[in-house]
């Protein structure tokens, strides 16, 4: 094993690899190839040593794990950074530049000549991996299925969110505070909403409860520690839609270590439970330069194009011959957002990223750099849905990847505008699962703001999804490809459903992961060879598989205990320079169409749809004592059906398993192995992965 710790800088004028006694550390190429200044200086690298103990990876090998610090700055003369927030107001060096830095991570083939000479960039979630866990199934220490070794990728992974824990993130970004001229802090109204049995999304599950005192995290500091000045107000509602009601400001503490203490008892006195909703407004001071993420992302993945393969250890090799983006939930989102800011440009005006693949954002991007006179103080660990955090920006226009115009705001605009106009834009997988149909407005991505659907470019491939519905209608754009997995929860399960501690219904077994692979390899060999991809698959209004909410209700099937529950996260046009935020238009919303037994029409159906054992929902009901019947948390559903009609319910309009299958396990295992060979002959699932998809779920017995 090799480490190396203590790192020191020292500048180098060409791309070059110096050891210095027990030092690493890599300095970019400089001259007519970078005109802006700035960027990434070095990486320091304080720990290199092999991966999962020496596994190998078929004819990729072994792999080695490297954990530094990327140091950069950024130039705010720059046109390529005229849009990051507050970066007017960020401390300067003695040459203009803001600097930064930001934990590093590299996981790569040990002999670079056996990998795919490609970086993959997996975009931290709050601070945590996630291609680990939803393509590999394992983790840093646990290579499980191996599938990114085996492609073999150089896997990087840096800080960008400076309001992560830091007491629950792997990966840490150092970035400015701004200030006033003078250096006096900047003072805005922060929200803080706190739910009792619902940590806020960034706390790293810190917020802790002991009988009516909630103790949590904050974003941002008080002006001052329970002073008159911090201007606190707080209010309670249990349901999002109900009015707020007025506590006594006395009833927070503020507490050392940026910290808050809210006493409940007036609330709970007045029959408001777990899952009420607490929203806290003070006076909050100190806002990151939180949009040096983008650019922090930017800087780096163009350093890393530059550097050949395996340089901290042999510096030698060819230089990267592409790269890809992955990311989840947050880190979707956060992709999408830099395409549309205009960050996959780097500063020469090369792309960053040749492809793009972004899991479950729905229909929104982040608050990561919005203008301060738009949203004073961003939270980006938020994560917007109909009943937690539902008061952040998120959703606003625009929605989809085509510009259009918005009748609504009056804007013209689209995902892809910035970056088709500079002629950088990447390939681009948007990969929903049906959790994103009620919390995340998934239909504004494949319809306009006034409900009418989308037609298809000139050349779509042959069963592209969208057609137009009015003459009108603007074009998907030709580098875009839609999934929706059908049924999903907003993160995939694994074959098995379960209770859950504040859901009525147990948590959603439908399980995307499979998909997602072969979606990486179509990616891989849509931005190395050009080979077409998939068409998208996504319910559309065209084929039918979108309908209003009414029409759902009306054809939901009889569920003893699950009536149709009609909540929605309704996507509204949002005013944020006040706290709480005022509201305006609505957007239209579609969800997708249902089978008899309640199942989601229309996208990628897995076999776990193709061969139901139950209802699959992508999305779940609060129970009693946690705002009851509102959408619960993050999660999705399962309604199973009787196994035996004798053990049906009066009233289930649903059929029993043994209704469904008369012949029993070898009929479903037969069907469910028809649904994965449909997948793998469309591209959606790799043939090696045929038969454990199929034996996933085990047939039920009486």
């Amino acid at each position: 094993m090799r480490r190396v710790r203590s790192p020191i800088r020292i500048g180098l004028p060409v791309v070059a690899i110096v050891s210095v006694a027990t030092v690493t550390f890599i300095t970019p190429a400089t001259g007519a190839g970078h005109p802006a200044r700035g960027g990434i200086s070095h990486i320091a690298i304080s720990d290199e040593e092999p991966a999962f103990n020496g596994a190998t990876f078929g004819p990729v090998g072994a792999y080695e794990l490297l954990n530094g610090t990327a140091y950069g700055s950024i130039d705010p003369e720059a046109a390529a950074n005229a849009g990051l927030a507050y970066l007017e107001n960020a401390a300067r060096d003695g040459q203009g530049l803001v600097e930064y830095s930001m934990d590093f991570a590299m996981l790569r083939p040990a002999d670079p000549s056996k990998g795919n000479g490609k970086i993959f960039y997996d975009v931290i979630n709050r601070g945590s991996p996630t291609s680990l866990s939803n393509l590999d199934q394992g983790s840093l220490t646990d290579p499980g299925n191996g599938f990114l070794m085996r492609q073999g990728y150089e896997i990087v992974w840096s800080g960008w969110q400076p309001d992560a824990d830091p007491n629950t993130s792997a990966y840490q970004a150092h970035f400015p505070i701004a200030t006033r001229p003078n250096g006096r802090p900047i003072v805005k109204p922060v929200l803080d909403t706190l739910i009792p049995d619902t940590p806020e999304s960034g706390a790293g599950n810190t917020q802790t409860v002991n009988g009516d005192i909630l103790t949590a995290d904050l974003t941002y500091p008080p002006v001052s520690m329970n002073g008159a000045e911090d201007h606190v107000s707080v209010t309670v509602r249990e349901n999002y839609d109900d009015a707020p009601v007025s506590l006594s400001p006395s009833a927070v503490t503020f507490l050392p270590g940026n910290r808050i203490q809210l006493d409940m008892s007036q609330a709970t006195s007045m029959g408001f439970d777990s899952g009420a909703l607490y929203d806290v407004t003070y006076d909050g001071k100190n806002p990151w330069v939180g949009g040096v993420g983008f650019a922090s992302v930017r800087d780096l993945v163009s350093y890393l194009r530059g550097v050949p393969l395996g340089a901290v250890s042999s510096g030698a090799g060819a230089r990267p011959s592409g790269a890809i983006g992955w990311g989840v939930s947050q880190d979707g989102r956060f992709l999408k957002d830099f395409i549309w800011q205009g960050f996959n440009a780097d500063l020469s005006g090369r792309p960053v990223f040749d492809g793009v693949i972004g899991l479950v954002s729905g229909a929104k991007k982040t608050d990561h750099n919005l203008p301060p006179d738009r949203y004073p103080f961003s939270q980006t660990s938020r994560w917007v849905r109909q009943h937690e955090d539902h008061d952040y920006p998120g959703s606003a226009f625009p929605f989809t990847y085509q510009t259009l115009h918005d009748p609504v705001t009056g804007q013209t605009d689209g995902i892809l505008r910035r970056c088709t106009a500079a002629g950088t834009c990447p390939k681009v997988f948007q990969i929903d699962s049906d959790f994103e149909t009620w919390n995340g407005h998934m239909s504004l991505v494949v319809t306009d703001t006034t409900g009418h659907a989308l037609k298809p470019p000139a050349d779509a491939p042959a069963g592209s999804f969208i057609s137009a519905d009015r003459d009108d209608g603007v074009a998907l754009p030709s580098n875009v490809r839609i999934f929706q997995i059908s049924g999903q929860a907003h993160g995939p399960g694994n074959g098995t459903a379960a209770p859950l501690s504040t859901c009525s219904a147990m948590s959603d077994p439908v399980d995307g992961k499979p998909v997602f692979r072969a979606l990486v390899v179509d990616m891989d060999q849509w931005v190395t060879s050009g080979v077409q991809p998939p068409a998208s698959e996504y319910p559309n209004l065209d084929a039918g598989t979108l309908q209003t909410l009414g029409r759902a209700a009306a054809s939901w099937p009889t569920i003893p205990g699950l009536p149709f529950n009609s909540r929605i996260f309704v996507n509204r046009v949002g005013d944020y320079t006040v706290q709480p935020p005022r509201y305006g238009a609505a957007y239209p919303i579609y969800v997708p169409t249902t089978d008899g037994y309640g199942n989601p029409q229309g996208g990628v159906i897995t076999p776990d749809l193709a061969t139901p054992l139950g209802t699959y929902m992508g999305r779940n009901f609060r129970k009693p004592g946690h705002a009851e019947n509102e959408l619960c948390a993050g999660n999705g559903g399962f309604i199973p059906f009787a196994v035996t009609a004798a053990q049906k319910q009066a009233g289930d309009s649903r059929p029993a398993v043994d209704q469904l299958y008369p012949r029993g396990a070898s009929q479903f295992q037969r069907q469910r192995l028809d649904a994965v060979d449909k997948l793998i002959a469309r591209r959606l699932v790799l043939p090696s992965e045929r038969q454990s998809y199929t034996d996933e779920v085990a047939f039920p017995r009486p």
